[in-house]
This record gives structure tokens, sequence and C-alpha cells, in this order.
């Protein structure tokens, strides 16, 4: 368990090497006033999460055409994920059986979830474990191979673990779907995961923001017309034309998220 000055440091050097693409031990150690041995755990910390790679005197910025991990897109796009939370929650029901995708939105959405009564809720994600285990509801934490990157798990025990259960709903989120007719993840296991629950749920909502719309990714696990609901911020207007045609004109399953 890393202490919080730690944690605190690490994000700040995330944050810069996402904005810098380099960064240097020495420098480092100088800017935050410890020691290179302290600068050298925090890089190799942060390479094990995905978002740096270490080279001789420093890192570089993990500059692949996979998203940046989690722990920084979280807190992209802030208040157009609270608002599609908020937005989602009313499409909840009481007593339900659901499934929470590894989502950055399905963490915001896990936040809401104590305005309901009586869930059972499956997730994949650590992230979404820790948002909802103060609360009152039935949680389901799926085992497998942990992901650093994404702070889940995947592979086949998560497969072996759902394949038996139907879910009254299941909340995905996206890695991308430019160029595709549905969403996508940049993760094979993910992939096959997402599949398998499209397929033993009643109900289907994917949550994004519509940065995701001029994302690229490369494996896409469902339509966006096999969702009962589709739930993103204000389209532009090439965004919505785009949409409508790959939907074949049907925009009944949109409900856009009205900017205020």
């Amino acid at each position: 368990m890393i202490d919080n000055e730690t944690k605190v440091r690490r994000e700040a050097i995330s944050q810069k090497i996402a904005r810098e693409f380099s960064v240097r031990t020495m420098r480092l150690a100088e800017e935050f006033r410890v020691s290179r041995n302290d600068i050298i755990k925090d890089l190799n910390a942060l390479e094990k999460e995905g978002i740096l790679v270490r080279v001789r005197g420093g890192a570089i910025f993990q500059n692949t055409r996979r998203e940046s991990p989690v722990s920084l897109r979280k807190n992209e796009h802030l208040e157009v994920k609270k608002r599609i939370s908020r937005t989602l929650v009313d499409h909840l029901e009481d007593g339900s059986v659901i499934f929470l995708t590894s989502s950055t939105t399905n963490l915001y959405v896990a936040s809401m979830m104590e305005k309901k009564k009586n869930l059972t809720i499956y997730t994949n994600s650590l992230e979404m474990a820790y948002h909802l285990s103060d609360t009152r509801h039935t949680l389901v934490l799926v085992g497998g191979v942990y992901n650093h990157r994404e702070r889940c798990t995947s592979g086949c025990d998560v497969l072996r673990m759902i394949e038996g259960v139907h879910f009254d709903l299941v909340i995905v989120g996206m890695n991308g779907c430019k160029g595709m007719i549905g969403p996508a993840t940049n993760d094979n296991d993910i992939h096959i995961m997402g599949k398998l629950l499209m397929r033993n749920s009643s109900r289907r909502i994917l949550v994004s923001d519509q940065s995701k719309l001029d994302t690229y990714a490369s494996y896409q696990f469902a339509r966006f017309s096999d969702f009962d609901l589709v739930i993103m911020d204000t389209l532009s207007e090439e965004h919505r034309r785009v949409y409508l045609e790959e939907n074949r004109g049907d925009a009944r399953r949109l409900l856009e998220v009205m900017a205020f």
C-alpha cells in the first residue's frame, strides 16, 4: 500500500509525461525533492500500469494506438461522464441483476447506485468494486487475469464465471468506434467478454462521450443497433450524421445528454 504523498507524486508524473512525452529521472527527483531511487520506483510502478516505457535515464510516454490507461482517462471529460451517469440511473430498476464493465464512465455510474434498491452488481473492474464497496447492494467481483492498464480482470476465468449468468441489464463503454458500426475495444479478451455479455442480457445500454466516435479501436464487439439505449453527450452535426448513417437513420435508441 503506497502512502498518499507517493500516490500524489505518481499522479503528477503521469500527467507530466502525458503532456511532455518524456521525462528525465534526475530532473524529476529535483522537481519533487525526493531521491533518485524514489523516482525510479515511481517510474517502474507507472510502467506496470502501461502509462510509460522506461528508457535509460528516464521514461517516455506509452504512445501506442491503444488508449491511455484508466488512471489517466478517468479524469477526462469529467462533467460529461457525471451527466451521463445521472441520466443513466433513471433507467435502472430496483432489484435488477446488472453487469458494469470496466469503463471510466461506468465509474461515475457506480457512484450513483445508492439511489437504487436491492441491486446485484457484477463487475470485472477493481476500480468499480472499490466505488461500490460501501453500498448496500450485492457486489460480485469477477475474477481472472489482472490487466494493469485497465485495472480489471479478463480471460478464460472471467468467461467461465459469467457464461451461466443471465443479466437483466449490461452497461458497457467503449475504447472507440471510428470507421465501425458499433463499439470496439483494444483488448481481445475484453472483446470476447463483451460479446458474451451482449448475448446473456435482456437489456443493453452503451455509455460514452462523443470523443470515442473519433477514436480507433481494434475489436468491435456489437453493433449500435444491438443496444436498447446509447447515451452520449451532445453530438456535433457531423457525429450525428455519421451515427444516423451507421444506424440506417434510426435515432430512437440514442439519448443525448445536453450540456448545461
